[in-house]
């Protein structure tokens, strides 16, 4: 299944796709966003996402992630 997502992410950052992300952070509860994947780590599940409304990076952990979807083009 992770396979599957990776793809899909991995695609998303070759074409600079623009994303709205939803995550979970511990003690802060649901974070969501508006991003571009900059960086896929499989090897420690975890995404770099530049996060385009703080003008910062963002490292994700891919279970913490609840939803990534592209924005319309």
């Amino acid at each position: 299944m992770l396979e599957h997502f990776y793809t899909i992410v991995k695609q998303w950052q070759e074409k600079n796709t623009l994303l709205r992300v939803s995550y979970s952070k511990k003690k802060v509860g649901q974070i969501v966003f508006s991003g571009r994947v900059l960086q896929v780590s499989e090897n420690q599940q975890q995404l770099l996402i530049y996060n385009v409304d703080k003008k910062s990076v963002e490292s994700i952990d891919v279970h913490a992630i609840d939803d990534m979807i592209p924005f319309e083009e």
